[in-house]
């Protein structure tokens, strides 16, 4: 029975690595972007090192290539307008990120990456947290010296 068991084990191993996808393919599609450079890098301790470059026409760059990318934090860099946002490159080595020149987080979908939906999803949370916390803070400076007084107590 135990011989079963590990056939079966050695079998789906097998099986799984057939269907792997090697490599990297990274989709990206920024709606109301012209065509211009587009450059993927990565964090290396207080550097960012650029790994690929690409053409994006018609708002459409793919990364690809036959190796597996470091896992991390990298960035999408468009240096003619100097923006940027960051993605997760994990074990899902082959994804699309569709988004709006507008706000690439608030516009961002995700498809074949669960750490990018949350990624972006986090973000975006935070985002929503610090338009609060600034809107609290002006209301706080704007309040009387005595309403001051009593927040501070």
């Amino acid at each position: 029975m135990k011989r079963i068991h590990l056939f079966g084990l050695m079998l789906m191993g097998i099986m799984g690595s057939l269907f792997a996808q090697p490599g990297h393919h990274i989709e990206l599609t920024v709606a109301g972007m012209e065509d211009q450079d587009v450059i993927l890098a990565h964090y290396f301790g207080d550097q960012q090192m650029a790994v690929d470059t690409v053409l994006a026409t018609s708002g459409k760059a793919v990364f690809s290539g036959p190796g597996d990318l470091p896992k991390g934090i990298y960035l999408m860099y468009f240096p003619e307008t100097q923006a940027y946002f960051e993605c997760i490159i994990d074990a899902d080595q082959h994804f699309s990120l569709t988004t709006d020149i507008e706000d690439f987080y608030a516009n961002m979908e995700v498809e074949g990456s669960i750490d990018n939906k949350v990624f972006f999803e986090q973000n975006i949370y935070l985002a929503s947290m610090t338009e609060q916390m600034q809107a609290l803070q002006e209301k706080g400076r704007q309040a009387s010296p005595e309403d001051q007084e009593a927040i501070k107590q």
